[in-house]
């Protein structure tokens, strides 16, 4: 099991200036987000030999666990842990975890 914070401790150990722990993860959703506007109808994410997910899929899946989350209670900060096989619905929830706020 992986477990993935909000905040981001890889983020933390790589920004050495204090008061912008986010620097380096914003910037890296910053390049995912261009990525999705610029490939819409591109396909982004593969689960070998099954389906394949386009960049608007993955937007839009993202945005639904963004609803899930809020419903659920989860804030900015909690915790959250991934117990999956490697699949383009792990990049997903990553990715949703990753940048939700």
């Amino acid at each position: 099991m992986v477990s993935y914070e909000m905040n981001c401790e890889l983020c933390k150990r790589f920004d050495k200036t204090k008061g912008n722990k986010y620097r380096y993860m914003k910037h890296f959703l910053s390049y995912v987000e261009d990525a999705i506007k610029e490939n819409w109808n591109k396909p982004a994410l593969t689960n070998y030999g099954a389906n394949t997910l386009n960049y608007s899929d993955v937007a839009i899946n993202i945005s639904k666990l963004h609803i899930i989350f809020e419903q659920c209670g989860i804030k900015k900060g909690d915790h959250i842990a991934i117990c999956a096989k490697s699949s383009a619905e792990w990049c997903v929830t990553f990715l949703a975890i990753a940048s939700y706020e």
